[in-house]
């Protein structure tokens, strides 16, 4: 299930979504296309991505101490929202 995103994220999540699509990226392309150069900041992003819902992570098959990123597609997380009513 996905939940819903405050704007802060969903504007970090646009700007990756225009990037990636539907195309796996590291924590590096990551940070490149946030425009954030505080690892701890762009780990929270993704961090929080990931618990809402709208990103997966992988581990890197050929180096166990690193990620791959994949967005979820837009429609999808939508149609996952938990409704809290």
């Amino acid at each position: 299930m996905a939940e819903t995103i405050p704007n802060w994220l969903l504007q970090r999540y646009a700007v990756l979504f225009r990037k990636y699509r539907n195309k796996e990226f590291t924590f590096k392309e990551a940070m490149k296309v946030i425009k954030e150069e505080d690892k701890v900041y762009a780990s929270m992003v993704l961090s929080e991505l990931r618990k809402a819902g709208w990103l997966e992570i992988k581990i890197n098959p050929e180096d166990a101490r690193k990620r791959i990123y994949n967005l979820i597609m837009p429609e999808t997380a939508i149609e996952n929202i938990k409704l809290t009513i």
